[in-house]
Parts: structure tokens; sequence; C-alpha cells
């Protein structure tokens, strides 16, 4: 299954499921966009920390359309890094 986390546009999570707590460390409970972003790093391709300003639910979220996005999660606990899609 693959993880899945649904984000209002008040930059709450609204629903996150199991498989996405476990690949991002992150509890069941509802989170905000900032606790995300204090528990994880986003990676461009070629390795650059992305600000959460540039993440792409930020972007969906000021109405920028996201499409082919691929960036490394990285957690901050661990330092595991996973390749992910949108």
């Amino acid at each position: 299954m693959d993880a899945l986390f649904v984000v209002g546009s008040d930059q709450r999570i609204a629903l996150i499921n199991e498989p996405a707590t476990k690949l991002f460390g992150l509890p069941l409970a509802v989170l905000s966009l900032s606790a995300m972003a204090d528990s994880l790093d986003l990676l461009s391709p070629v390795g650059e920390v992305l600000p959460q300003g540039r993440w792409p639910i930020t972007l969906a979220l000021r109405g920028e359309f996201v499409q082919a996005f691929e960036a490394q999660v990285r957690r901050k606990d661990t330092g595991k890094t996973t390749l992910v899609q949108i």
C-alpha cells in the first residue's frame, strides 16, 4: 500500500495512513505541516534541502499545479531517506 496523507487548506493533516506513519515516523494523530517539517527534510534530486515553502503540498495549497515531482524524504530521527514521487 502507498503512503498517503491528506492536508487541508489550514495546513493541518486531516488524514494519514499507516504506511505513511511508518515511512515518515509520525503518529496517527492529526498534525500540521510545520510539525511534519520538524520531523522530516525534503531533498531535491541533487540533495538540496527544500524549505517548506517549496514542498509540493505547499505549492498545491497555493493553487499551483504539481506533477512529476521527485524528491527524497529524510527522517531527522534516523537519517533514513526514501524516494518519493508525486
